[in-house]
């Protein structure tokens, strides 16, 4: 394995003019495995040092040798017996260890919060375009940036045309942040290593089991919430009449009838449960169309019986009783009145569309 001592021999040799291959039997005539050699003079000549190429092969020997020439090949015992060296946070100068190379699901999962964590800010990326695309809907809302005259129809309603922007700049910045978050899972071990100072490869590694620990907990967490929103909406949605018990003996609302009477007493009838009174709602997306362009209708009732909706252009729709929704496209402009009711009483609503010239 190489370290700091064995790079700065090198480095001294070659700057004195001893040839690669005379390192090369120098360092293994020491105790050096050749292919650490080579990986160092690799090493160097990645960070722009100059050295010698054509390497050739040596093999190692536990004997020591002279030096070869008239160069004296000074090794020092510390570069052999001393530790590896730690070149965590040096930049591009740092030497990435093979112990801590592969996949980091931390930097995966986290992305731009792992990156500020272990200083890899290359991860913000991934929020820059969310930001943007904040900024810019703010200003379009302000009224500070006018993006309708830009388009072929600069009477369309902006806020048409602003749901289409939205959905496109949220297509790309999906795809920015799946694919960043990729990268970082693929780099994100030599970059941690190379702007983050550590103590030592398990201290490297210790932090980064933590990022993908946590990182794996959420996404467990989350999955059970999930679940367990989706059972509770279910049961919500799918119980009937609730049930409650009165000495051991569960009985429900709806075993009870109007029409039950005290036979001791000879009291009146139970009266019958109120239904809530009916609501409807009428929306015309756009209330302005240009010459040709058709228009969507939108309507939604609660607790209606019997409703219609009846234009002022000769079109009538009826919906179907009960908590309905829908929407139909129609070009004839005009007044639409909806009209609902029940036992409880009746509601309307209506909207205007009007031609622009």
């Amino acid at each position: 394995m190489i370290n700091q001592q064995l790079l700065d021999y090198i480095r001294q040799q070659v700057a004195v003019g001893v040839s690669r291959e005379d390192i090369t039997k120098a360092l293994a005539s020491s105790g050096w495995n050749p292919l650490d050699v080579q990986e160092a003079f690799a090493a160097l000549r990645q960070q722009g040092f100059l050295v010698p190429s054509a390497p050739i092969a040596a093999q190692p020997t536990n004997q020591k040798t002279a030096s070869p020439g008239s160069v004296a090949y000074d090794i020092p015992t510390q570069v052999v017996a001393s530790p590896i060296s730690n070149t965590s946070g040096q930049g591009k100068s740092a030497i990435v260890p093979k112990e801590i190379q592969g996949w980091n699901w931390g930097a995966f999962g986290f992305s731009w919060i792992w990156g500020i964590g272990n200083k890899v800010y290359i991860a913000l990326l991934i929020i820059v375009f969310p930001v943007v695309l904040a900024i810019l809907f703010i200003l379009v809302l302000l009224g500070l940036v006018n993006i309708t005259a830009a388009t072929p129809h600069p009477g369309v309603p902006l806020l048409i045309i602003l749901p289409f922007i939205g959905y496109a700049f949220y297509a790309f910045t999906l795809f920015v942040s799946i694919g960043m978050s990729f990268v970082l899972g693929i780099k994100g071990n030599e970059w941690a290593w190379a702007h983050r100072h550590w103590d030592s490869i398990e201290h490297f590694k210790k932090v980064q089991r933590i990022w993908a620990r946590v990182w794996l907990a959420l996404i467990l967490f989350s999955f059970l919430a999930g679940l367990f929103v989706v059972f509770s909406f279910f049961y919500l949605f799918h119980s009937d009449i609730p049930t409650h018990s009165v000495g051991g003996i569960q009985t429900s609302v709806s075993s009870f009838t109007p029409t039950q009477t005290s036979s001791s007493t000879g009291a009146s009838p139970i009266s019958s449960v109120t239904s809530p009174p009916p609501t409807c709602s009428l929306l015309a997306v756009p209330s302005v169309v240009l010459p040709g362009v058709p228009y969507s209708l939108f309507w939604t009732s609660h607790n209606a019986t019997n409703q219609q909706i009846v234009g002022s252009n000769g079109i009538t729709i009826t919906p179907p009783p009960g908590n309905t929704s829908g929407s139909e496209q129609f070009s004839p402009t005009g007044t639409w009145i909806m009209t609902v009711s029940n036992s409880a009483g009746a509601d309307t609503c209506q909207t205007t569309v009007t031609r622009s010239s």
